[in-house]
């Protein structure tokens, strides 16, 4: 029986635990800041809330990590002595958060000699795909640590990719951003565009599904999010910022020509800085369509 501890019960890491707890070969301990989520009425039996990191690192053989800043995680591993003295050597950590791919790398290296293998699995389908278990899980590490990880991800994800070395995982996450965030906000311009021409939305969406320009956010986010108004696809529009500002780092790191995706970046950017502090990622289509 796999011990476990999950540290992070945010809008991904609830349905994710809910999702391994189903397999109840497996004790979860639960770690969250939010008290209200450690209430043990909330969970089956196998999984036990507590509140001291210490007792969540004593008894788990696999940590995983679902929190939205690599700087959390890393003090979570090398801030906290009590937490990085607890742990059993040869304990697999494994971080699905999006983070900086060199910061990863560096949180690796410095937890090996501890005998803590580090794997990279950020994961891509939202919440709707976490709910169901059909993440998309990108996995970065060594043969030998994504094999041990496998069990547990392949309870969380439809798919899983071991994408390469530690910290691969999490470029292929932030390049994958780069790419829904400018996929959603071209959808957004030639919507508001066609509106002007007088098309109705719903129909110039249909004519993407159905044709070569369609996109993920053409299928999964505009009918679902935007054009319902809803605007609670679930992932923040300031951690899509940051996922998109990892890969211009990234990008400037290997000089390479970045002048489209510079674009996208930056429009976002704006959007952020004129919208409400936290709001949903798909407001951009909003925003958008006031500026036409």
């Amino acid at each position: 029986m796999s011990k476990i501890g999950f540290i992070g019960l945010g809008n991904m890491g609830l349905p994710m635990v809910k999702n391994i707890a189903k397999e109840k070969k497996h004790i979860i301990y639960v770690y969250d800041l939010d008290k209200e989520m450690l209430k043990p009425e909330l969970w089956p039996d196998n999984v036990l809330p507590t509140s001291d990191l210490s007792i969540l690192a004593v008894h788990s053989d696999i940590i995983i990590t679902c929190l939205p800043d690599i700087h959390i995680v890393q003090e979570i591993y090398l801030g906290n002595s009590l937490f990085l003295g607890k742990l059993k050597p040869d304990t697999l950590a494994i971080d699905m958060g999006s983070s900086d791919p060199n910061l990863t790398i560096e949180l690796g290296e410095a937890l090996h000699p501890k005998g803590i293998n580090l794997v990279d699995a950020p994961v891509s389908g939202g919440v709707k795909k976490a709910i169901s278990a059909e993440l998309a899980i990108l996995a970065g590490g060594t043969e030998e640590n994504v094999a041990k990880a496998m069990p547990i991800l392949s309870l969380i994800g439809g798919k899983i990719i071991h994408t390469g070395a530690l910290g691969s995982g999490q470029a292929c996450k932030c390049l994958n951003n780069l790419c829904s965030a400018t996929g959603l906000l071209v959808v957004a311009e030639t919507l508001s565009l066609a509106e002007k021409f007088g098309i109705m939305p719903n129909t110039f969406i249909d004519v993407l599904n159905n044709s070569s320009g369609k996109n993920n956010s053409s299928e999964n986010k505009f009918t679902q999010f935007i054009l319902s108004e809803k605007f609670n696809s679930g992932f923040r529009m300031d951690l899509m910022n940051k996922d998109i500002l990892t890969a211009l780092k990234l990008a400037n790191t290997f000089d390479v020509d970045f002048s489209l995706s510079q674009t996208s970046i930056d429009k976002w950017q704006r959007a952020e800085s004129e919208l409400e502090l936290g709001c949903d990622h798909t407001e951009i289509a909003a925003w958008q369509k006031k500026l036409s």
